[in-house]
């Protein structure tokens, strides 16, 4: 991951999709953003929100997308580094658990993490 603010949206779009959050490292990475980078998770964070419930509350009137790549391409633009994010450790905000996801999670955080975040799920 090459910043703070990918490392934030990738914690908060696991959250998003699994609602499981090691508040810790989540806290830990938000003070570690600078002033210019707090603004903008804010931003980015309240875009997630509004993808997610798009993805995962069906209306008969509105597209129904099952990724935050079909959001961007039928319902609306989304950020470029969500994008990346994303598309990064194939993250969808449906809850599916993908070997990218995995091997993030392994590299970003430890077997040990990974092992208790894939117990929690299960």
């Amino acid at each position: 991951m090459n910043n703070n603010l990918e490392k934030l949206l990738f914690l908060e779009i696991t959250w998003k999709q699994f609602g499981k959050l090691n508040e810790s490292e989540y806290y830990k990475t938000i003070k570690e953003l600078n002033e210019e980078e707090s603004k903008l998770s804010v931003k980015l964070r309240n875009e997630l929100h509004e993808i997610c419930n798009h993805i995962n509350v069906r209306f008969a009137d509105r597209i129904n997308v099952d990724s935050i790549h079909q959001y961007d391409e039928f319902v609306s633009p989304v950020s470029e580094i969500i994008l990346k994010v994303s598309s990064d450790f194939n993250l969808t905000l449906k809850g599916e658990i993908s070997q990218e996801f995995k091997n993030a999670m392994l590299k970003i955080f430890g077997k040990d993490y990974l092992d208790e975040f894939l117990k929690t799920i299960n």
